[in-house]
């Protein structure tokens, strides 16, 4: 008797949450994503295959760096506007995705932190790092590289 309200509550909360942040997906997903690295970084550009591969959690190196890439958490747009332009999954795809992998003993997952902020600060601070992001989240301490030699707003750029 437990259980059925228990699911109930549960797909109620998850309603109320995809309604309140409804908008704020809208709004993200107008604006493009940028792929960022600390300023100091060696890094100018990646293909998508190399972020792909990357955001995959295989080991990719470029300009000598790995890259350690950084996620945002499942509920946020640009997460979700991510996953569909480089992995190519929809949101309801991503967790039958890497709970596949995880049967077949394939690599984890990169790391997901909390917000698209956290994510922001550890790639100004953890030499390697990648992740994306909005412009209005730019400082001079994050550098955006270009995508297969494309930057954000360019005709080609593939997180358009």
């Amino acid at each position: 008797m437990c259980k059925p309200i228990l699911g109930l509550v549960v797909s109620l909360s998850i309603c109320a949450a995809l309604v309140i942040e409804a908008p704020l997906r809208v709004a993200a997903a107008s604006q493009p994503l940028l792929v960022v690295v600390a300023a100091s970084s060696a890094v100018k550009g990646v293909t998508l295959g190399e972020l792909r591969r990357a955001f995959l959690g295989e080991v990719v190196t470029v300009e000598g760096r790995r890259l350690i890439a950084i996620n945002h958490p499942l509920a946020a747009a640009t997460r979700e506007q991510f996953d569909s332009v480089v992995l190519a999954l929809k949101p309801h795809e991503v967790g039958r995705f890497w709970v596949d992998r995880a049967i077949r003993g394939q690599t984890p997952p990169p790391k997901s932190v909390q917000s698209p902020e956290l994510a922001v600060r550890i790639v100004m601070s953890v030499p390697g790092a990648i992740t994306y992001t909005t412009a209005d989240r730019l400082t001079e301490k994050l550098r955006a590289v270009t995508v297969d030699g494309k930057a954000a707003g360019q005709s080609g750029y593939p997180l358009n």
